[in-house]
């Protein structure tokens, strides 16, 4: 069995246990964050993320089964946490100031992808079309 301390967390360990052509794999850390973690293990350089542990009450935990293949656990290996929170969602990009457009039924509209979201509106007495804004 070969176990590893876990880089990026107050205190956890990690645990890999040759199963055949598999690994058994623990992991308990402490919960040092609000949101959720990912651990991951590296080797030569080539990282597999294992999973994200589980709220217990005496911090977290990871039970999981992996193949030799997809995770081969060695001496050098290192456990490592994602600790990056999952991205905020990217605002709106602000939107340009209305724009009025000249009411021509009679010619072609030149920006009908635009055309749901525009409106008629009034100004000096002339109709317009008003992007939003």
């Amino acid at each position: 069995m070969l176990s590893y301390p876990i880089t990026g967390v107050r205190e956890g360990t990690l645990q890999a246990e040759r199963d055949g052509l598999y690994w058994n794999v623990r992991a308990a850390c402490s919960r040092d964050w609000d949101y959720p973690i990912r651990l991951l293990a590296e080797t030569d350089g080539v990282r597999t993320i294992l999973g994200v542990p589980q709220p217990e009450p005496d911090g977290l935990r990871l039970q999981i089964r992996i193949s030799n293949r997809s995770c081969p656990f060695t001496e050098q290996t290192r456990i490592l946490t994602d600790q990056t929170p999952e991205p905020e969602p990217e605002p709106e990009p602000a939107s340009a100031e209305a724009e009025l457009l000249p009411f021509e039924p009679e010619k072609p509209f030149e920006r009908i992808p635009e055309f749901s979201v525009m409106n008629v509106v009034e100004q000096d007495g002339k109709p317009y079309w008003k992007t939003p804004g």
